[in-house]
């Protein structure tokens, strides 16, 4: 279902083996605001695609920098917002640089 108004999304990334999240849906969102609990430090990455095939999704390239868009997150909670880099994508998830110790829930606030 498209984002028309302020919605929020939960997501997780598991502890052990995984470093990825489950699908975060962003169709229809102009803005998007990123909270993310205390973190193993990190590098967090974002990933798109068009449709929720798992192999299509690739990170996110910022076109203010000459690299991947990536968030160096350290030891405590933090927020990120997204201006234009995943508007045109319907689907996105967050990639860690590393394995986290525990379940890692982040919220994903979207306004249409």
């Amino acid at each position: 279902m498209p984002v028309t108004a302020r919605s929020v999304q939960h997501v997780q990334i598991n502890s052990g083996q995984s470093i990825v999240s489950e699908d975060i849906v962003l169709a229809g969102a102009r803005y998007v605001g990123i909270l993310a609990p205390t973190l193993t430090s990190c590098q967090l990455f974002m990933q798109t695609n068009y449709d929720q095939t798992s192999g299509g999704f690739l990170r996110v390239f910022d076109q203010d920098g000459a690299a991947e868009w990536s968030w160096d997150v350290g030891v405590g909670s933090v927020a990120a917002v997204f201006q234009n880099a995943v508007n045109p994508f319907p689907f996105a998830r967050l990639e860690s640089s590393v394995i986290q110790t525990d379940v890692r829930s982040f919220a994903f606030v979207m306004r249409g």
